[in-house]
């Protein structure tokens, strides 16, 4: 029963104080988003290494806002295949069975989170039409399981945001966008898509809280530059940074916060064992560093004669310098940093993500329709491209994707 208006600055105030209450001060086992909360943002960002506790964290709040407020929730992904029912159960799955440190820190007294915050009114979660409903199950199998009347969690696909524009979620206090960065391609535009997803849920109202979480396995996001992010890249673990977004006449209007999570310590992640090699993709796993993939670096000298060619690369903010070099016996192309201002001249060629009317630019490498753009792709192709170093690799790959995907 909902019994008050949903104000979010009470509502974060109770919920840290039933965290602190709940785990204590010295809790570390798991994620707490009790720094995160500490001022009211209508957007909040979670990252981090995997199976840290970002999407548990978030889903225990709807519960405790559902159970004790009487409000929903709502899921975003990315596609509608994830929430399609046999992928959307494994996002409540530890809410719904036993649940080892449940368990263990209520003594036995609550085999999951959904008995614990209900105390017992409630012991799992139905999956049902695309909405998630809190449920009564007898374990003995006697008994029908009893099913709550409204959702705890409505769910939304990017892919289909078109669908939802009819509809009204006026019960829909927090939100959820779970892995908003991927390794792979985008929908284009999706952040405008998942923007009007907020737009149809929240309408005219003021009092929707947003949450975004992902794992740390890619620097590029386009969601970083759509949302004013610029400090991503300088973000070290345990970093909280709080950002400000004015009106015309520069008065506050709205804020985030964006947590770079500190990783869980290591005698509670045994599994880390596991991904303990030399490789520093892995390093987002057991460390919650950024994953990059290890590139192909140049081993051998060149001189400014062997240059046959340069072009431009611009993405994500960066500016590359790539150089086709043709020596006695071989030919390749070098990226490196670019750290002075493009000299543009006439036969300069830049490719750059944003559209630009201007004749040396050109937005997708892929697409070519030049002998001089075929010359270009034809050492992608052949694996002819080596790079300064691997943070320079990884921008280069993310400027592919979005040539493919975007």
């Amino acid at each position: 029963m909902k019994y008050r208006r949903f104000e979010p600055q009470e509502f974060l105030s109770e919920y840290k104080a039933y965290l602190l209450k709940k785990y204590g001060k010295k809790w570390d086992r798991t994620y707490l988003p009790i720094s995160l909360i500490d001022i009211v943002c209508e957007y909040y960002m979670m990252i981090s290494s995997r199976s840290d506790g970002k999407t548990y964290s978030v889903i225990e709040m709807i519960l405790y806002l559902k159970i004790k407020w009487g409000y929903s929730g709502g899921i975003i992904r990315r596609w509608d295949d994830d929430l399609k029912p046999k992928t959307a159960t494994e996002i409540v799955k530890n809410f719904c069975g036993v649940n080892e440190i449940v368990y263990e820190r209520t003594k036995g007294k609550w085999n999951n989170a959904v008995e614990e915050i209900s105390n017992g009114v409630w012991n799992s979660i139905k999956y049902i039409g695309r909405k998630f409903y809190l449920a009564k199950i007898d374990l003995e199998g006697e008994k029908e399981p009893i099913i709550d009347d409204t959702p705890v969690m409505y769910t939304f696909a990017i892919s289909m945001e078109e669908h939802y524009k009819m509809t009204s979620y006026p019960d829909v206090m927090i939100t959820l966008f779970d892995e908003f960065i991927t390794r792979n391609t985008y929908i284009e535009d999706e952040a405008i898509s998942y923007f009007n997803i907020i737009s149809t849920i929240v309408r005219v109202r003021d009092n929707l809280i947003n949450f975004l979480c992902a794992n740390t396995i890619s620097l590029y996001c386009p969601y970083f530059n759509e949302m004013g992010i610029t400090k991503i890249k300088k973000m070290e673990c345990g970093d909280i940074d709080t950002y400000e977004y004015r009106d015309k006449n520069s008065n506050p209007i709205m804020h985030l916060r964006i947590e770079y999570i500190k990783s869980i310590d290591k005698k509670y992640k045994k599994s880390n064992k596991y991904f303990a090699f030399n490789n520093p993709k892995l390093r987002m796993i057991d460390e919650g560093k950024f994953e990059l993939r290890m590139y192909p670096h140049l081993q051998d000298k060149f001189e400014r004669e062997d240059i046959k060619l340069i072009y431009f690369i611009e993405f994500d903010g960066e500016t590359l310098q790539a150089e086709i070099v043709f020596q006695q016996d071989r030919t390749f192309t070098f990226i490196h940093r670019k750290t002075t201002p493009i000299w543009i001249e006439n036969n300069t060629i830049i490719f750059s993500d944003k559209f630009n009317t201007n004749f040396h630019y050109r937005r997708k490498i892929t697409k070519v329709f030049d002998e001089i753009g075929k010359k270009i792709l034809s050492y992608y192709h052949k694996d002819l491209v080596f790079y300064q170093d691997n943070e320079v690799g990884n921008i280069v790959e993310n400027y592919l994707n979005f040539c493919i995907g975007g």
